[in-house]
């Protein structure tokens, strides 16, 4: 197994990659591309690398450059980490993780898995007793 000399190898092998998958009119990836350059007159391998560059979340391939070692490092580890299936929770779960923009507090994700071992009927029940207990159903 080789060792990478730096962090930018990982993301100009990326670049590489992605532009013979272009080159060879891979549909898949000249949508990828498409989706940051807007334009398809001339995919060069340097506007490839500004579409991974993008893609990491980088405004241009030279603020990536610019990137510390250890923030390139920590992008992909992230990048590497197996992806786990889409989980199919309750709605009130669902709910409590959120859209999915930023990572779901600890507190938040323990009672999304909570509600997500219910049923829709369970939910309900439990809502309801827990309202009771506060007094929201007290017609004073």
């Amino acid at each position: 197994m080789t060792t990478q000399s730096s962090p930018i190898e990982f993301f100009k092998n990326e670049a590489r990659k992605l532009f013979k998958q272009v080159k060879a009119d891979k549909a898949e990836a000249k949508a990828r591309v498409l989706r940051v350059l807007k334009d398809s007159d001339e995919i060069t391998l340097m506007r490839v690398q500004h579409v991974i560059a993008v893609e990491f979340g980088f405004l241009k391939w030279t603020a990536l450059n610019k990137a510390s070692d250890s923030e390139l490092n920590s992008i992909i580890q992230r990048f590497k980490k197996p992806q786990l299936p889409e989980r199919k929770g309750t709605p009130l779960g669902n709910f409590l993780r959120g859209p999915g923009i930023l990572p779901t507090p600890p507190h938040l994700a323990e009672w999304a898995d909570f509600f997500d071992t219910m049923t829709m009927e369970e939910q309900r029940r439990w809502l309801d007793e827990d309202a009771r207990r506060m007094g929201v159903f007290d017609k004073n």
